[in-house]
């Protein structure tokens, strides 16, 4: 068929345009709060909004003057998510590899990124230390996230 312009101004989905992604459900597994920690925003946009190619939710976390932005990314429209993915996301990336509940993930000192079911990125970057990002990462509800963002077939 003909490439997809329905999302205006994004390359063609290399996943299809009709994946769904349940930007409300990346959403909800994300903490309100984790330990020191408060969730003072959170927001979403779908493909093709402000020009983004994968849907994204985003949260803004605060403690003690500091602050951390954590993205939800699904990469379904710019990656094939073959099984593998996260690992070799990882892999390419400067920063320690390291695992989080089984799942490949990489801590640069700057950010904590973690790939879910190979299509999904979870990322926290910010004014903070690589232990008091990890509260964040580790009140995320990845059962949640890993429901929300399916393996592909």
């Amino acid at each position: 068929g003909e490439p997809s312009t329905s999302a205006g101004g994004v390359a063609p989905s290399v996943g299809g345009e009709d994946v769904p992604t349940d930007l409300d459900a990346l959403a909800s597994a994300l903490p309100a709060s984790a330990s020191e920690w408060t969730r003072t925003s959170l927001g979403s946009m779908a493909r093709g909004a402000a020009g983004h190619w994968s849907p994204v939710v985003n949260a803004r976390y605060e403690a003690e003057g500091r602050a951390v932005v954590v993205a939800v990314t699904d990469l379904v429209h710019v990656c094939t998510c073959e099984a593998g993915m996260g690992r070799a996301l990882r892999d390419a990336r400067d920063g320690r590899a390291i695992e989080i509940a089984g799942r490949p993930a990489s801590d640069d000192g700057h950010a904590i990124t973690l790939w879910i079911n190979d299509r999904c990125e979870l990322q926290v970057q910010g004014a903070a230390t690589s232990a008091s990002m990890m509260h964040i990462v580790e009140a995320v509800d990845l059962v949640a996230l890993g429901a929300a963002c399916p393996a592909r077939p």
